[in-house]
């Protein structure tokens, strides 16, 4: 049976879901050439064109934008294919995914999700101004070549293989960075989000967040796909994205990633990098069964959602920036006649503390 696209075997939906099926081996050169603490790991820019390529299969239109992504844990392919699932779950302005698998209870797990916007012709989006690159380069006086890029990568315990040492060579600032992405010609193909493309842009990113320490992607807050990624050339260019969250060992950057004029081609808003250590992936490639990642994504709804609690067992868990909304919650619980004693709120702040009242401080980060 011929396959979907390069990233989707089957379709295997049923009455109840929408759902694609994915069987990955470690022959599968997105995985052979990209080792993490020795591990092949499932790269997080395949996952997006994995849920683009379902958006598009199922609806017939075109995905314009991913939103409030997040990768939540490594997928790990060893010699065995990995059967991978992407479900489609459709909402009123945008179709939710999830990529997952089966353990060996059949227990889902969940490596990442976000949102899909397909194209609307009442839809309004402004496309970025093209990027000067003469420009950036003249004021980037910091400047790597391909040699250096990846040795640097290996040096923290990231090993590209030759498909993915797409970075050719890189102009670079405290501010930003500009680079050249070149693939080699029998790795591009028909691909809305070329993972190599995109890949090389996190790698670029990462360049720009810090050479010498280990910063990985976690999530991101809009991809916006104004071209296909066709080709094998492109430039990236990546500045520090302003946030005042202040959170330790989180870095922010946005992406435009440009024809060789400097016309954006897919524009990536706030892609958030987590720090991280060798131990520390060794630790979550061992057991990423285990491990359990939480990520933001904001949505405006009423400051208390009048929300069905009647079904609500165990202990409730609050975090919040202030205790607005957990006094609200106490009382209304206290007007019914529920017990408080499992409600608890944590705040940030800079060392542990509490409880108070049930009510504790936990770190930023």
């Amino acid at each position: 049976m011929a396959k979907l696209h390069a990233f989707i075997d089957a379709n295997v939906s049923t009455l109840q879901e929408e759902k694609f099926l994915t069987g990955f081996t470690g022959a599968d050169y997105f995985l052979s050439d990209h080792v993490i603490s020795n591990r092949m790991i499932l790269p997080g820019a395949v996952y997006l064109e994995m849920a683009r390529a379902a958006g598009e299969l199922a609806t017939g239109k075109k995905v314009r934008r991913i939103q409030h992504v997040c990768w939540s844990r490594p997928l790990i392919v060893e010699n065995l294919p990995v059967p991978v699932y992407t479900g489609l779950f459709p909402e009123n302005d945008y179709v939710g995914y999830e990529v997952t698998t089966r353990d060996g209870t059949n227990r889902g797990l969940r490596y990442s999700y976000g949102e899909l916007i397909f194209e609307d012709e009442g839809s309004s989006f402004t496309k970025p101004q093209p990027v000067d690159i003469n420009s950036i380069k003249d004021r980037c006086a910091n400047t790597k070549g391909k040699e250096e890029i990846y040795q640097n990568f290996a040096d923290k315990g990231i090993k590209y293989g030759s498909s993915f040492r797409v970075v050719q060579e890189l102009y670079g600032s405290r501010e930003e960075v500009l680079s050249v992405i070149r693939m080699q010609q029998d790795h591009y193909g028909q691909f809305g989000l070329h993972p190599l493309a995109i890949d090389g842009a996190f790698q670029s990113a990462a360049m720009l967040v810090d050479e010498k320490e280990i910063y990985l992607p976690y999530s991101v807050d809009e991809i916006e796909i104004w071209e296909p990624l066709a080709g094998n050339m492109f430039y990236v260019y990546a500045s520090s994205a302003e946030y005042t969250g202040g959170v330790i060992n989180e870095k922010r950057v946005n992406i435009l990633i440009t024809n060789e004029k400097g016309e954006c081609l897919v524009e990536i808003k706030e892609l958030l990098f987590k720090k991280s250590t060798a131990e520390k992936m060794a630790v979550t490639v061992k057991d990423n069964n285990g491990v359990i990642y939480f990520g933001k994504a904001w949505k405006q709804t009423d400051a208390v959602p009048n929300i069905d609690l009647s079904h609500q067992e165990g202990a409730m868990v609050i975090f919040d920036m202030d205790s607005r909304i957990y006094d609200c919650l106490i009382e209304r619980f206290k007007a019914e006649g529920k017990d408080v004693r499992n409600v608890f709120l944590i705040n940030p702040g800079s060392c542990y503390g509490g409880p108070d009242n049930n009510i504790f401080t936990g770190l930023a980060a």
